[in-house]
C-alpha cells in the first residue's frame, strides 16, 4: 500500500490527477513467468500495470507464503477492461 501512496504523491507533484493514478490490485500470482505474461498481455492492449514483489519471488522460489506472491496492479480506470482481458486468456 505504501508504494501506491508514493505513486499518488508523485503524480500530484507532477500535476496529474489522482483519480487517473489510483492503482488497484488486479490479481495475485505465484509464478513470475505467469506475472510477466499477464503484464505483457495487458500492455499489448494499452493497459499499463505494475508488478510488486517479483524480485522476492525469484530470489526465494521455494519459500512458501508471502514471498512467492506477485501482485499485479493497474490503474483504477482500467480495472474492468483489464479483468476482462485477463479472464479471457489462460496463462
Amino acid at each position: 500500500m505504501a508504494r501506491v501512496n508514493v505513486l499518488r504523491a508523485k503524480r500530484r507533484e507532477e500535476g496529474k490527477s489522482e483519480v487517473d493514478s489510483s492503482l488497484v490490485l488486479l490479481k495475485i500470482v505465484s509464478n513470475p513467468v505467469e506475472a510477466e505474461r499477464i503484464k505483457a498481455l495487458l500492455e499489448s492492449n494499452g493497459i499499463r500495470c505494475m508488478l510488486q514483489n517479483e524480485l522476492s519471488s525469484s530470489a526465494y522460489p521455494s519459500h512458501g507464503g508471502r514471498l512467492n506472491k506477485i501482485k499485479i496492479w493497474a490503474q483504477e480506470s482500467d480495472f474492468g477492461r483489464a479483468r476482462r482481458i485477463i479472464s479471457g486468456r489462460t496463462v
